[in-house]
C-alpha cells in the first residue's frame, strides 16, 4: 500500500472461463474450489452475496488520442446466498451492455454502483457477469497526487518528471471502480488476465506472467497478462511507456526486474541493487514468494512514496531524480516495504479496513527485519528508534486505536502512523515479549495458513495466544484496542557500586505490566538492564547492582518498548 501490503466438490472441475457455469451445480457451504484459467481458488462462502473468483479485463486505449477507452469485463462469481442481482462498485463511465452468462441482462446505475438483473441464483452457484462499457483516462497533469479522493483510477499523464506521456493505473484505496466494474473491497481478493491494446511504441507492463505480444495492423500491439493468484482489487494494475530501461537479478529461485526511467538509470541502480538480498531475507524468515518467478519494480508518477501491485509493484518517479545517498536511502527503504507487502496485504489480506494495520504495520516491521538482516545491528536499530518517534508524534495528534472498533472505518481516516508506526512497534515489542525465533516462525506458519485469504486482527490474537502460550488480553485492549502510549520519567541516585532507580509512570490506559531496559554508563562503562514496570504503581523503586559508579540512565536505549520514557 502506499507509504505515508481444500478438499474439492462437484464445482471444482468447472471452468468458469471455458464455459458457461453449469447453473446447477453448487458448491458445499463450507468447502470447495472453482477453476478459473486452470488455477484453483477456494471460495470464501462468508463473503456477503458473493465471492470474486477472478476477471479478464480487455481494455483498448484510443490510439490517437490515448484518453478514451473501451473495455469487456467478464467477472466470474460463486453465490454466497440465493440472489436475483448483484451490486458491482462502477464508477462514471458508460455502460453499452450487460450478459449474465450468455444471456442478456437488464442493469441500472445506483450512484457508483452498477446493479445487475442475475435471475435466480441459488446459494453455491457459480456464473458470470460480461460488462462492456467505454470511459475517460483520468488527466493526471497538475493533479495533487496525495489527494487521494481525487487522484486516481485509469491516469494518463502526457508529462512525467522526464517530459513524457506515461499511462498507468491506480487503484487504492476504492478507486479500481474507476475504470473497472468489480468487486472493490480488499476482503474479496480475486483471479485476473488483461488484454490490453495500447499503441505500439509503448511497453506494456500488469500483473502476473505476459502470455503474449501481438502486433495488430492499425499500429497498436495488444499485450496478454495472466496472474493466477487471488489478490486485492487495490492490487490490479498497468502501466505503459516508451522510455523505461531494465535491470534483472535472481534471488531465491525469483526474477527481480527494475525498471527506471532511462534517464534516471544510474539512482534506479542503486535504489533496485539490494531487492534479491530483502527477497532472500523474507522467503526464508516469512515463506516463499508466491506471486510467480518474477516480481518487477517500475518507476512511474504514484503519490510521492510506492505501491505494492502483486508482481509489478509501483515506486514513485520523485524517489529517482537524486542519486544523494539519503534520498537513495529512503527510496531503498520504500522498495523494501513494498516488497514485504507480498506476505502482509497481498497474501493475507485485510478482511477490513479496519485491520488495516495488519496489512501496514505488518509491511513496516518486515521492513525493519529486513534492513537489519542487509545492513545489520547498527541500521536496524537507527530504523526502530526513527519508527517510534514517528509513531509517537502520530499518536498526538490522530487519537485512534490501532484497530478502531464499531463500523468499518473510510480507510483514509486511518491513512497515518497509528496504522503503520505504531503497528510495526507493537510487532516489535510481541517479538521481544515472544522470543524472535518463536514469532518468527509464528508468523511463518500465519502467511501459510491465511494464504490468498482475508484475516482479521482477533485471527492474529488468538492464533499467537495459542503458538505462545501467552495471554495477550491485556495487551491487545492496551496497544491495539485502545489509543495512546504509557509514559514514565526514569530517575537515578548513583551509589558507588550501583544505583537507586526511581520510575515515575506519569498516567496511562496501559494496563499490562512491560519490561524497559535502562542503561547505565560512567567511567567509560556502560551495563544495560530490564525492569519491569507496573503501571497502577505510580511510584516503583529499583536497586541496582553495578561494579562501577553510574554517572547517566538511559531509558529504552535499543527502541523495543513502546512508550514516552524520559531520563535524568
Amino acid at each position: 500500500m502506499p507509504r505515508f501490503f481444500a478438499p474439492f466438490c462437484a464445482l471444482a472441475a468447472v471452468s468458469l472461463l471455458a464455459c458457461a457455469p453449469d447453473e446447477g451445480a453448487s458448491i458445499d457451504e463450507d468447502q470447495g474450489a472453482i477453476s478459473f484459467h486452470g488455477a484453483s481458488n477456494a471460495v470464501d462462502s462468508t463473503m456477503p452475496d458473493v465471492d470474486a473468483i477472478g476477471y479478464d479485463i480487455a481494455l483498448t486505449i484510443d490510439p490517437k488520442t490515448r484518453a478514451t477507452f473501451t473495455a469487456t469485463v467478464v467477472g466470474q462469481f460463486v453465490a454466497t446466498r440465493a440472489l436475483t442481482s448483484l451490486e458491482l462498485d462502477l464508477e462514471g463511465n458508460e455502460v453499452k451492455e450487460v450478459f449474465v452468462n450468455d444471456a442478456k441482462a437488464a442493469f441500472a446505475r445506483r450512484g457508483d454502483k452498477l446493479v445487475v438483473t442475475t435471475g435466480s441464483k441459488n446459494k453455491g452457484t457459480g456464473f458470470s457477469v460480461k460488462v462492456t462499457y467505454s470511459g475517460k483516462l483520468y488527466a493526471a497533469d497538475g493533479a495533487n497526487p496525495n489527494d487521494f479522493t481525487g487522484y486516481g483510477g485509469l491516469m494518463t499523464r502526457k508529462s512525467n518528471a522526464v517530459g513524457h506521456s506515461i499511462i498507468s493505473s491506480l487503484n487504492w484505496p476504492y478507486k479500481a471502480r474507476r475504470w473497472l466494474p468489480l468487486r472493490d473491497h480488499p476482503r474479496d481478493g480475486a483471479m485476473m488476465t488483461m488484454t490490453l491494446t495500447f499503441p505500439r511504441e509503448l511497453t506494456v507492463l500488469a500483473n502476473g506472467v505476459k502470455k503474449s505480444e501481438l502486433d495488430n495492423k492499425d499500429g497498436t500491439k495488444t499485450w496478454t497478462y495472466e496472474a493466477l493468484t487471488p489478490m486485492p482489487t487495490y492490487d490490479f494494475h498497468l502501466a505503459a511507456y516508451d522510455g523505461w530501461v531494465e535491470t534483472k537479478e535472481t534471488s531465491a529461485s525469483t526474477l527481480v526486474h527494475g525498471y527506471s526511467y532511462k534517464e534516471h538509470a544510474a539512482a534506479g541502480h542503486a535504489i533496485y541493487d539490494d531487492l534479491p538480498q530483502a527477497l532472500s531475507f523474507y522467503s526464508g524468515a516469512i515463506g516463499s514468494f508466491r506471486f510467480g518467478k518474477e516480481v518487477r519494480f517500475l518507476e512511474e508518477p504514484i503519490f510521492g512514496g510506492g505501491m505494492e501491485h502483486a508482481g509489478i509493484v509501483s515506486i514513485d518517479e520523485t524517489l529517482f531524480e537524486s542519486n544523494d545517498a539519503a534520498r537513495v536511502a529512503e527510496s531503498r527503504e520504500v522498495v523494501f516495504h513494498e516488497l514485504a507487502h507480498h506476505w502482509s496485504g497481498n497474501l493475507a489480506r485485510i478482511a477490513t479496513w479496519n485491520d488495516f494495520w495488519l496489512s501496514e504495520g505488518f509491511t513496516d516491521y518486515f521492513t525493519g527485519r529486513a534492513l537489519e538482516a542487509v545492513d545489520g545491528e547498527a541500521a536496524g536499530l537507527a530504523y526502530w528508534k526513527k519508527v517510534k518517534a514517528s509513531a509517537l508524534s502520530a499518536e498526538q495528534s490522530s487519537r485512534h486505536a490501532l484497530r478502531p472498533d464499531g463500523d468499518e472505518v473510510d480507510v483514509l481516516d486511518i491513512f497515518d502512523g497509528i496504522s503503520y508506526k505504531k503497528g510495526a512497534f507493537v510487532m516489535r515489542v510481541l517479538e521481544k515479549k515472544i522470543g524472535r525465533d518463536k514469532f518468527t516462525a509464528f508468523l511463518r506458519g500465519w502467511f501459510d495458513r491465511h494464504a490468498f485469504k482475508a484475516v482479521t486482527t482477533e485471527d492474529f490474537k488468538k492464533e499467537l495466544e495459542g503458538a505462545s502460550g501467552e495471554d495477550l488480553e491485556t495487551f491487545f485492549d492496551s496497544f491495539v484496542y485502545e489509543a495512546g502510549a504509557p509514559t514514565a520519567s526514569v530517575s537515578m541516585s548513583p551509589k558507588k557500586a550501583g544505583a537507586t532507580v526511581t520510575v515515575n509512570t506519569l498516567g496511562s490506559h496501559v494496563k499490562c505490566a512491560y519490561d524497559l531496559e535502562l542503561q547505565f554508563t560512567g567511567a567509560g562503562r556502560e551495563k544495560k538492564i530490564v525492569v519491569s514496570v507496573t503501571p497502577d504503581k505510580s511510584m516503583q523503586t529499583f536497586d541496582v547492582a553495578l561494579d562501577f559508579t553510574p554517572t547517566s540512565v538511559t531509558a529504552d536505549p535499543n527502541a523495543s518498548t513502546y512508550g514516552r520514557f524520559s531520563s535524568y
